[in-house]
């Protein structure tokens, strides 16, 4: 979409949010951001990340296109066709993600962790076929090998929230008004 509208996009785009995703095995570990160059071709910093509703509308469009590239998403996944400013649960996860994720997170060693971080080119890549299995993978490679901007250890409530909420995506972020 660089340099197109939300709407060229959709009418491009081949799937949508109801598509069947493939995971990949093993799930991806989480890694330091590929996007730093083109961000900062974008005057954003991948260690200061700002507030999303703050990015100019000049800006959003190649934004967007680092979250499409991303996630190998489209403007669908997260838009309605006719009315891109609509709200959509999809569009509340995103947002919630660039806060709590892309903004408060960094690898162990303070390398810049975005959305293909852990995305790395799938919108969807958490097997939860076992949720011990996914535990496990969880606190290996999020808990053990990610830490807060300001250094401090990330905790399963980090991300989960206190009491804990294991489908944060749907009984926690879909349910807050946006």
């Amino acid at each position: 979409m660089v340099g197109g509208t939300i709407a060229a996009c959709m009418g491009a785009c081949v799937h949508g949010p109801s598509h069947e995703f493939e995971l990949a095995v093993p799930m991806p570990v989480p890694i330091v951001t590929t996007k730093t160059v083109t961000l900062a071709a974008l005057d954003i910093d991948t260690k200061r990340l700002p507030d999303l509703t703050a990015v100019g509308a000049k800006t959003m469009p190649a934004l967007m296109d680092t979250f499409d590239d991303s996630l190998d998403a489209c403007c669908m996944d997260c838009h309605v066709r006719d009315d891109a400013k609509a709200a959509t649960v999809e569009k509340r996860i995103a947002h919630e993600m660039w806060t709590h994720y892309a903004r408060e997170l960094s690898t162990a060693d303070g390398g810049a962790v975005y959305c293909d971080s852990c995305h790395q080119g799938q919108l969807r890549f958490l097997d939860r076929s076992d949720t011990r299995a996914l535990s496990a993978w969880m606190q290996a490679n999020y808990v053990d090998k990610l830490r807060l901007r300001d250094g401090s250890r990330v905790e399963c409530a980090t991300c989960h929230g206190r009491p804990f909420e294991p489908r944060i995506f749907q009984n926690l972020w879909s349910a807050r008004n946006g």
